[in-house]
């Protein structure tokens, strides 16, 4: 069973008389990181950087359907404060400005999960619980990176790299253990053929 949440337009707890963490501080984690990756691109051909971060399955115990407590990836913690499993999160970075729009990933629910975990949030629930510009199904994530990373007219932009898509991976220092689970598995080949750079996020 999920925690229930008491979330207002400014605010998320995990229930009554528990902390409220102000939404806010996840909008500036994510103007942090722009400004940091725009800051030290390499390539200022690119007009826009693209950040792709998968947040945490959903955990079973072993073979049975039962769910254990869930506790969101940390990194997916820190840019969007979204404490549900099974979403994504894209990035997208303008190159000049620094500025950033964002766009969360949410599962496709059947009508009948309802029937035992109560009432399915709408996209745009999604979005004003979490404060995002906008709000997607997982199945749409391919599509939309593709539209992402298309030039609109490459005969007047000649010099103008298709941007790059930033996805995480790298060593934990501590442990020893690879970041790598989570990185998206695409399914087009225009994706996979894409600039995919695995070591610029990673701390």
């Amino acid at each position: 069973q999920k925690h229930p949440s008491i979330m207002s337009s400014s605010f998320l707890a995990l229930g009554k008389d528990t902390y409220r963490v102000p939404l806010q501080l996840f909008q500036e984690n994510r103007k942090k990181l722009a400004a940091r990756l725009v800051a030290a691109a390499a390539d200022k051909t690119d007009s826009k950087i693209i950040v792709v971060l998968r947040g945490g399955p959903s955990p079973l115990r072993y073979d049975t359907d039962h769910e254990p407590v869930f506790r969101q990836e940390s990194y997916f913690w820190w840019l969007t404060g979204v404490k549900e499993p099974d979403c994504s999160i894209v990035l997208t970075i303008d190159s000049d400005t620094a500025t950033e729009t964002t766009t969360l990933f949410i599962p496709r629910l059947p009508a009948s999960y309802a029937t035992i975990m109560g009432k399915i949030k709408t996209p745009e629930e999604w979005k004003q619980d979490y404060e995002v510009d906008q709000v997607l199904y997982n199945d749409e994530l391919e599509t939309f990176l593709e539209k992402q990373i298309q030039i609109p007219n490459e005969s007047t932009a000649p010099l103008t790299k298709k941007p790059s898509i930033l996805l995480l991976r790298g060593q934990n220092s501590d442990s020893g253990n690879m970041y790598e689970a989570l990185i998206p598995k695409f399914q087009s080949q225009v994706l996979n053929d894409a600039n995919l750079d695995t070591s610029t996020l990673f701390p």
